[in-house]
């Protein structure tokens, strides 16, 4: 029955039947309506109130006294839609409100802990995103290093992108096998941080996974945690500058061209001078591995470090020039791409800018140089 369907909608019974009245008897007064539903007057009165509040009846006064009509049976929709939009706001706030205190922490033991905590990736939908932030590991535990090609077979099955940053004690071929893969997207971290761990975040789930002799992973089931991690690896995966140090930041560094640049591309060097004995063979290893993978080299060097041009100019793919006497340069510039490696031989400290302006202004520089050298 109708009276039965509008209380379902939230009309108490004497609303019902003064709304009901009002479509029979049309614009009236409050006493016809008392006398024809035989409600109190004050029942009539206090409905009504309720039905004008609601925008269901209309109140006008006619020569001093209220006279009430029932307006289109649409505003029981406009009212549905007002009702939802607001339950939509309260749903929101009491989830936010719910997120906030809820959190569901795992801890999973041994190797095959550590297997779990990425085996959960793939509950992700198709097209999410899984974020790797630190991985160090490949070399520490084999068992996870064949782990993973079958991990990223399947993640790849399923539709799941995958971006890691890993530590700077990765292998470089690891780093650039890794890249090859489909919805993959991968480099170092840009600081010179090492750990036997790393961060994985899917979801609102977040994984870090200690690798020692028995590796320890810890799940944290918490949204605003997960959403903290992404803001941190974004932060860390969008620095334009890294530091590399040392003999093994110059491997780093220097494996990042050969990974960049493919065959017939380019690199700019500029500014090399005699070096020490053991950076000058490291240097020559370089550009020999270099001009395996036909990557071209234009070098423009310090005047007095013809000795060692002489011996660089013997490599294939390898064109040197000199700069002007008395032009001296404390730093080698190498350009390629949208990258440019400031290398300070002395101090072992390699700087790598990863900006398409400044690497412009880079390359104009060299070209300048290189038009007048000899």
């Amino acid at each position: 029955m109708i009276e039965q369907d509008l209380e379902q909608l939230g009309f108490h019974k004497n609303e019902v039947i003064v709304y009901l009245a009002l479509f029979e008897l049309g614009k009236v007064r409050a006493g016809e309506i008392i006398e024809s539903t035989n409600l109190h007057r004050n029942l009539v009165y206090t409905a009504l109130e309720v039905l004008v509040r609601r925008e269901l009846v209309t109140k006008t006064t006619v020569k001093g006294v209220a006279v009430f009509s029932v307006n289109s049976p649409d505003h029981l929709l406009d009212e549905l839609d007002r009702k939802r939009q607001h339950a939509q706001k309260l749903v929101e706030e009491l989830k936010s409100r719910q997120q906030a205190v809820e959190r569901e922490i795992t801890l999973f033991e041994g190797l095959d802990g550590a297997k779990r905590a990425t085996r959960q990736n793939f509950q992700a939908d198709k097209g999410e995103t899984v974020y790797l932030l630190g991985a160090s590991t490949h070399e520490i535990l084999p068992e996870l290093s064949m782990r993973w090609r079958a991990y990223h077979k399947k993640r790849i099955e399923k539709g799941i992108k995958f971006k890691a940053l890993y530590g700077r004690s990765t292998n470089s071929d690891v780093v650039a096998e890794t890249n090859k893969l489909p919805m993959t997207d991968t480099k170092y971290m840009p600081t010179n941080i090492d750990a036997p761990m790393w961060f994985n975040i899917c979801g609102d789930t977040s994984s870090i996974v200690a690798i020692d002799k028995e590796p320890v992973a810890i799940n944290i089931k918490s949204k605003p945690i997960a959403d903290g991690l992404k803001q941190y690896f974004d932060h860390l995966w969008n620095q334009k500058v890294s530091t590399f140090v040392g003999e093994n930041g110059f491997d780093q560094a220097f494996d990042d061209i050969l990974q960049t640049l493919g065959e017939d591309e380019e690199l700019l060097v500029m500014g090399i001078f005699d070096f020490d004995k053991d950076f000058s063979e490291k240097i020559k290893q370089f550009h020999v591995a270099r001009s395996k993978k036909r990557i071209r080299c234009r070098m423009l060097l310090n005047a007095h470090a013809k000795q060692f041009g002489q011996v660089l100019s013997t490599i294939p793919t390898t064109y040197v020039r000199y700069m002007k006497e008395g032009v001296i340069t404390p730093a080698v510039f190498l350009i390629y791409k949208d990258k440019t490696l400031i290398s300070i031989p002395d101090e072992r400290i390699f700087l790598q800018i990863e900006n398409e302006n400044a690497t412009k202004a880079f390359k104009a520089y060299f070209k300048t140089g290189w038009d007048v050298a000899s």
